[in-house]
Formats: structure tokens, C-alpha cells, sequence
């Protein structure tokens, strides 16, 4: 610019006038002034976004167009302005300069605050998944400790059930034993009351004995043996005798009986206490297994329900491991119920294999239960292979084939419960022979002890005379009488079979 300005001076003495001279003036100063507005307004664009300094943009192009105005004025405030408007350019240059450094200071910033806040995500992020995998290592932890204490609690709950049925039997024993000895007392104690008494009549017997000695003593001292008075008392005190040994020998017989008797009544109550006491245990033994049965289920149960709490199942593959869950949760439920069930039948059939502790009715009734049992095995085993079949039948043949077999297992269950049936009657019918051959034997028996008591009869009164050997004899033919009668029962008793 100073060099436009000597250059338009050096020619005002070659006919150059003043008003051309100050136009190119004004143009040459213009030029600077021009272009240094456009710089500006190209800054202003830029920090447009600025907005606590575009007010002063704006006032600067007003002053700026103001001044560029009136430049055309006058040259003198053109000068003025233009040294007003430079400063003005400065002070403006320095706070876009300002704003410039606040902008990047505060851009750096929050780039740096930014980062931080980065960091900081990141390491909670690190944190949240370090927590979820030590999460994720515990419940798996966890899931499996739980695995193993099911797994032990099964066999837990198997060593207790026998240490449980040992126990049970043991003391069973001890009690049986204990009651054994109690009635074995009793019979010892009825055997011998009835001993002593015999004693008893037998020692008096043998007083009397002594004291009718004495009498016949005194009767030889005072008549002869060969004395009437002497034979007649001796003949009454040896029919005395003779009648008391009888009496005494009738008295044994009775005793005998009642003896029989009171033992049959004690072996009865006997075996009807132990035949209570081992259903005790025989219920007991049942309720154990269906305990055992019941906490498995539980166990199977709670696992299984943790383990498809775990998964969603709005999500189709762990909606699919939920239903596969389902289906081995009902799975391992059947088979711990089949299993209690076999168990169960098992311990019926061996208790039935010893009849001679159970009565008709006891046998009937295991029978029964035996029955439902094995109905409800069968049931429940029809019932899985039906679900098997649902599953897996996917053509008609294969649905014709597995009904075949549902029809064969049917008719097979059928036959199973027949066959259970016809047990209990074969049961029940070789209860009644039994009974009868029972029956049969005791009429022998008695038929038998009627013959030799005849005998015996017989015998004593052909060695008697008199009184004695009529009354003999009249004991004979009632015994006689005795045994037609028992031989009438037997025939008719044979009639029935």
C-alpha cells in the first residue's frame, strides 16, 4: 500500500488532478480495508457457533460498515476510522484468539473428562462381569455341591433304610424273645399248679392209706383177721381206696385236659401277640420305603426345579431344555415309584410265604394289596410307554405296532391279576383242607385215646369183683358209646370233603 501511495504522488506534476488523485487515494486505502472484511466475516462464519461473541461479530461489521461509509466522506475520518477500526480488529483478533483457546481448552476437556468417563465404564464393566463370572462360579459351585448332596442323601437315605430295618429287627427279636419267655412261663407255671394238686390229692390219698391201716390194726387186735367185722372193714376201706385212686386217676385225666387246654390258649395268645407285633413291623418296614420313596421324589424335585429356573423360556432352544427337564423330572418320578412299588410287593410275598402266622382274613387282605400294587405298576409302566409312544409314533404302522404291544401288555396285566386271584382262592381252599384234615386227625386221635381208655376198662374190671367191676363196666360202655359217637362225626365229617 505505501508503495501505491508514491507512486500516485510522483505523478501529480505530470497534469494529474487533485480529485483523480484523491479517488485513487481512497481505492488504494479501500483495497486493505476490503479485503481484510472479508478475512472477517469468513472468522465469523467459522465462530458463528460462538455464541456469546457473534453480538460482537455483529457489532463489528456494523461498525465496520458504517465506517466504510462514511469513508467516502472525507479522507480525515476516513484515517481515524481506519485507526479506530484496526484496533478494533486487534481487540477482536484477541478474543476470538481467547475464545479459540477456550474452545480447544474446553474441547480437550471434555475429550479428557470423556476418556475418564471411559475408563471408569470400563472398569465397572470389568467389575459387574468379574462379579457375574464369580456369580456364575458360585451358583455353578453351588449347583454342583447341591448335585453331590443329593447323590449322597440317596445313598443316605438307602444305608439308613437298612440300618433302620436292622434295628427294626433287632428289636423285634429282643421283644419276641422276651414274650416267648413269658408264655413259656405260663406254661411252666399251668403244668405245674396242676402237678401240685395232684401231689396235693395223692398225699392225701396215702394219709387215708395210712389211717385206714391203723384202723384195721386196731380191728385185728380186737377181732381176728378171720373175724367178719375184720374182713367186712377191710373190703369197705379197700373199696374206699379203690374209688379214691380212681377218682384221683379221673382227676389227672381232667387236670390234664384243663392244662391242655389253658397251654392251647397260651400258645394261642402267643402267637396271636407275635403275629401283632411282626405286623408292626411289617407296616412299618412299608411306611419306611414309601418315606424313602417320597424324599427321592422331593430331592429329584428340587433339582430339577433349579435347574430350569435357570434358563427363559421365551427363548425357543431353552424352552425346548425346559421341556427336556419336564420330561426326565417325570421320568425319574416314575421309576422311584415303580421301584417302591416292587419293593413293597417283594415284602408282601415273602411275609405271605409264611401262612402258618396268618389268618385267613390277613391272607386275603395281603393278597389284595398285592394286587393293587402290581395294577398300579402295571399302570404306571403303561403309562410311560404310552408317552414314549406319543413321542415317537410318527407313522401308522409304527401307531398299529405300539398299540399291539399296549394290547399285549394289557391282556398280560389282566392275566397277572387273574393269576394273583387264583393264588388267594388256592390260598383260601388249602386253608379249609388243612382245616379239615386238622379236624380228621382229632377225631382220630379221640377215637384212638376211647379205644385204649376201653381197654384199660376192661382190663381193670376183669381183675375187679363186685361193686368195683360193675362200675367198671358201666365205664366201659360209656366209652363205648363215646367212640360211636366220635366215628358218626368222622363219617359225616368225610361226607363233606
Amino acid at each position: 500500500m505505501i508503495d501505491a501511495f508514491s507512486e500516485l504522488f510522483s505523478n501529480l506534476g505530470s497534469g494529474v488532478g487533485i480529485f483523480d488523485i484523491l479517488s485513487a487515494t481512497i481505492n488504494i486505502a479501500l483495497t486493505p480495508i476490503r479485503t481484510l472484511a472479508s478475512l472477517l466475516t469468513s472468522i465469523v462464519n467459522i465462530f458463528a457457533d460462538v455464541v456469546k461473541y457473534g453480538k460482537q461479530a455483529g457489532e463489528f461489521l456494523g461498525i465496520f460498515s458504517k465506517q466504510t461509509g462514511d469513508a467516502s466522506k472525507s479522507a480525515g475520518d476516513f484515517a481515524k476510522a481506519q485507526a479506530d477500526n484496526l484496533n478494533k480488529i486487534a481487540e477482536m483478533q484477541k478474543k476470538v484468539a481467547d475464545a479459540e483457546s477456550k474452545r480447544a481448552k474446553a474441547e480437550q476437556d471434555a475429550i479428557n473428562k470423556r476418556k475418564k468417563q471411559a475408563e471408569e465404564q470400563k472398569k465397572i464393566d470389568d467389575e459387574a462381569k468379574k462379579r457375574s463370572e464369580e456369580a456364575k462360579k458360585k451358583a455353578d459351585e453351588l449347583s454342583k455341591a447341591k448335585t453331590k448332596f443329593q447323590e449322597e442323601e440317596t445313598k443316605f437315605l438307602e444305608s439308613s433304610a437298612k440300618l433302620n430295618q436292622s434295628i427294626l429287627e433287632k428289636t423285634n427279636k429282643v421283644i419276641t424273645d422276651l414274650i416267648a419267655n413269658e408264655f413259656e412261663k405260663r406254661r411252666i407255671i399251668a403244668q405245674q399248679n396242676a402237678q401240685n394238686e395232684i401231689k396235693d390229692i395223692e398225699s392225701s390219698i396215702d394219709e387215708q392209706k395210712k389211717a385206714n391201716q391203723v384202723r384195721l390194726d386196731e380191728a385185728e387186735k380186737l377181732y381176728t383177721k378171720e373175724s367178719e367185722e375184720y374182713k367186712k372193714l377191710k373190703s369197705n376201706l379197700e373199696n374206699q381206696e379203690a374209688i379214691s385212686q380212681e377218682k384221683l386217676k379221673e382227676f389227672k385225666i381232667q387236670k390234664t385236659k384243663e392244662v391242655n387246654a389253658e397251654i392251647k390258649d397260651i400258645n394261642e395268645n402267643e402267637v396271636k401277640v407275635n403275629a401283632d407285633i411282626n405286623k408292626k413291623v411289617f407296616d412299618q418296614t412299608i411306611k419306611n420305603e414309601q418315606d424313602i420313596a417320597q424324599r427321592q421324589i422331593q430331592l429329584k424335585e428340587i433339582y430339577y426345579t433349579e435347574q430350569i429356573a435357570k434358563l427363559d423360556k421365551n427363548k425357543k432352544d431353552e424352552a425346548d431344555k425346559i421341556l427336556e427337564l419336564e420330561k426326565q423330572l417325570n421320568n425319574e418320578i416314575s421309576n422311584i415309584t415303580i421301584n417302591r412299588l416292587q419293593k413293597e410287593q417283594q415284602l408282601i410275598q415273602d411275609r405271605l410265604k409264611n401262612t402258618a402266622n396268618l389268618t385267613t382274613e390277613e391272607q386275603a387282605e395281603l393278597n389284595n394289596q398285592l394286587i393293587s400294587l402290581k395294577a398300579e405298576e402295571v399302570k404306571l409302566f403303561a403309562d410311560g410307554e404310552q408317552k414314549k409312544r406319543d413321542e415317537t409314533a410318527k407313522t401308522t404302522s409304527t401307531i398299529q405296532e405300539n398299540a399291539n404291544k399296549q394290547y399285549e401288555s394289557f391282556n398280560k396285566t389282566i392275566q397277572q391279576i387273574g393269576s394273583f386271584a387264583q393264588q388267594s382262592l388256592d390260598i383260601f381252599n388249602s386253608f379249609l383242607e388243612a382245616e379239615s384234615q386238622k379236624q380228621q386227625q382229632a377225631l382220630d386221635d379221640s377215637i384212638e385215646r376211647s379205644q385204649e381208655r376201653q381197654s384199660q376198662l376192661e382190663e381193670e374190671a376183669q381183675n375187679s369183683t363186685g361193686l368195683r367191676a360193675r362200675e367198671l363196666q358201666q365205664q366201659a360202655e360209656q366209652e363205648i358209646k363215646v367212640q360211636k359217637q366220635l366215628e358218626k362225626e368222622k363219617a359225616e365229617q368225610e361226607k363233606l370233603q
